[in-house]
């Protein structure tokens, strides 16, 4: 929530269609990205290859990250997906 204020003002934000959630991003919740083009996460998400899975079925075709790792992202899997 404290990162939602400065994306809904940064520039080029009014054309995005933004939605916020207050929950992490894993394998059970990746069907809430449906119609997404993008999910933006951050370090305490989960996104292994069956969480990508499900976000490649559901349209997403970009992952953007907020944090300074990568460790919680499927690299391999990403790019076997093309997100």
């Amino acid at each position: 929530p404290h990162d939602r204020q400065y994306l809904e003002e940064a520039y080029g934000s009014k054309n995005i269609t933004w939605l916020f959630f207050d929950f992490r991003l894993t394998e059970a919740s990746a069907i809430t990205a449906k119609g997404a083009e993008a999910v933006c996460i951050f370090v305490n998400d989960t996104v292994n290859r069956s969480c990508l899975e499900i976000l490649a079925k559901v349209g997403v075709k970009l992952i953007a990250l907020r944090c300074a790792g990568y460790n919680n992202l499927d690299l391999t899997a990403a790019k076997d997906l093309n997100l």
